[in-house]
C-alpha cells in the first residue's frame, strides 16, 4: 500500500505509524516511509503539532522549487559565514536547487527534507549540539546552560537553528555563529583568546566544570569520539586521543574512535 500511494503521490511524505514501532523500524525501509513513530505521535497535541511542522517544512522546500540553489539554502536560515560551507555539503544534484520535475535526479523534495533530517541535523560540522559546542568551547555539557544567552547573541542574530525541522531537533548551534560570539566575547572582556577549548575558562570564567578528555585525563579535549565503531560520538577526546574511523566531506566533522576511553 505504502508503494502504491508513493507512486501516485511522489512530493508526500510517508509516516509509518505502530504499537509496536521497533518491530515496524526492522522491516521498514527508507523507500517505504520517511519516519516511523509509536502511535502515541498521532494521539498527543505535541506529537500532531510536530506532524503539522513537518508537512509545513515540506511545503517550504517545494515552494522554492526551480529557483535556485541560494533559495533552496534560505530553508535552512543560515548566518551569513554559514552559506559558502553550506554550498560545499548539499548534495551535488541539488547544487542548482530543487529541480523542476519531482521525478528527476535532485527534484524531489521528500529527498531534499530526508537529508535535512537524517545527515544536516545529525551530522556535527556547520551545526553543533549542546553536547558539540559545550566540548569545543572547554566546558563540560551540564555547564552550557549557563552561558546559553551569551553566546547566542551575536551581531549577525541568533546563534541557534531556526530553519526546516528544527522542531525535530534537540537544540543545534552554527558553529561560525559561536566562534563569532566567543571572539566578541573576549574583546569586550579585554581578554586574550587562544585556543577554541580554553574559552569556558579563560573567557567565561568557568573553573570547576571544565571539559576534560576521557582517554587521556587533561584539560580542553578538542571533539566528541565513539568508543567504538558503530556507537554515537559522544566522548569528549583530544584529537590525539583518537583517529579517524572515515572521514566526512565538506565540513562535517570526521568520525572518530577513541584509543581506549577511561
Amino acid at each position: 500500500m505504502a508503494g502504491k500511494v508513493s507512486e501516485s503521490l511522489p512530493e508526500t511524505p510517508l509516516y509509518g505509524f505502530s504499537s509496536e514501532v521497533s518491530e515496524l523500524r526492522a522491516t521498514a525501509t527508507r523507500e517505504q516511509f520517511e519516519e516511523t513513530y509509536d502511535v502515541s505521535e498521532l494521539q498527543s497535541k505535541e506529537g500532531a503539532l510536530n506532524i503539522k511542522l513537518d508537512l509545513d517544512s515540506y511545503t517550504e522546500i517545494k515552494n522554492v522549487r526551480g529557483e535556485g540553489l541560494q533559495e533552496l539554502i534560505k530553508l535552512l536560515d543560515p548566518p551569513e559565514g554559514a552559506i559558502e560551507d553550506l554550498k560545499s555539503i548539499i548534495p551535488r544534484e541539488y547544487t542548482d536547487g530543487l529541480k523542476s520535475d519531482p521525478k528527476v535526479n535532485g527534484g524531489s523534495a521528500i529527498e531534499f527534507g530526508e537529508w535535512v533530517r537524517n545527515r544536516f541535523l545529525e551530522t556535527p560540522g556547520p551545526l553543533w549540539d549542546d553536547d558539540w559546542t559545550a566540548t569545543k568551547i572547554g566546558l563540560q555539557p551540564d555547564a552550557l546552560s549557563g552561558y546559553t544567552d551569551e553566546l547566542n547573541c551575536t551581531k549577525h542574530g541568533d546563534a541557534t537553528y531556526s530553519g526546516i525541522f528544527s522542531h525535530r531537533k534537540s537544540r543545534r548551534w552554527w558553529s561560525t555563529q559561536v566562534i563569532d560570539s566567543v571572539v566578541a566575547l573576549a574583546k569586550n572582556r579585554d581578554v586574550r583568546l587562544g585556543e577554541l577549548t580554553t574559552v569556558g575558562e579563560v573567557v567565561l570564567g568557568e573553573s570547576e566544570k571544565i571539559s576534560v578528555c576521557e582517554v587521556c585525563g587533561e584539560d580542553y579535549p578538542d571533539i566528541l569520539a565513539a568508543g567504538r565503531d558503530g556507537e554515537d560520538a559522544d566522548a569528549p577526546v583530544h584529537l590525539g586521543c583518537s583517529h579517524i574511523h572515515h572521514t566526512r566531506e565538506g565540513t562535517f566533522e570526521d568520525y572518530r574512535i577513541a584509543d581506549q576511553l577511561k
